[in-house]
């Protein structure tokens, strides 16, 4: 659950880079825009393999994608504190 909540982080995180940048102009300007900002070459690697599948999109698709992300994020966030929840009470009463 961490590793897939890792990943959609690093993407939620991207897509809002691009998300915040995004008015009426093209998804290609704006993604380039945020790729030409990035100075490390392995962050820079990794904005390029998730930001890339959306460089030929309309926005309504961008931002369903975006919202579909979010919602896959909070959901696992929200297991997650869950079962940290549950474990912590657990060893509380057997400690």
């Amino acid at each position: 659950m961490k590793v897939e909540l890792k990943v959609l982080r690093k993407k939620k995180e991207y897509m809002e880079l691009v998300k915040s940048r995004l008015d009426s102009t093209l998804m290609v300007s704006v993604i380039k825009d945020v790729l030409f900002l990035i100075k490390n070459t392995k962050k820079h690697t990794e904005i390029v393999q998730i930001l890339d599948p959306f460089i030929d999109i309309v926005y309504v698709t961008f931002k369903k994608e975006y919202s579909s992300v979010c919602f896959i994020y909070n959901s696992l966030n929200s297991k997650q504190k869950v079962i940290k929840l549950y474990m912590n009470l657990f060893y509380g009463v057997i400690g």
